[in-house]
């Protein structure tokens, strides 16, 4: 092990006091709204998705629910054909 070096220790705190300073300018941004509209631009396009989704997932249920329909039916025709009741 190296002797203890009073530099090493100045060195970090330094660095750690810089980085404390990089996040409150970046937390004083937040706070002025400088990233507020582009947040809200964010919202907006994900709520759109989110709609858009929504909506093709509804149409596809639409689909699957009448496609069991039609099978149902084509399924109750053809045993009535194929078997008749006696």
């Amino acid at each position: 092990a190296h002797p203890f070096d009073v530099r090493e220790y100045t060195e970090a705190a330094e660095a750690i006091q810089a980085g404390v300073a990089e996040v409150r300018a970046g937390l004083g941004d937040v706070e002025s709204g400088d990233l507020s509209e582009s947040l809200d631009e964010i919202q907006a396009r994900a709520v759109g998705y989110t709609e858009q989704v929504i909506d093709h997932l509804a149409v596809r249920l639409a689909q699957l629910l009448g496609l069991a329909f039609i099978l149902s039916l084509t399924f109750v025709f053809l045993r009535r054909r194929i078997a008749p009741e006696s």
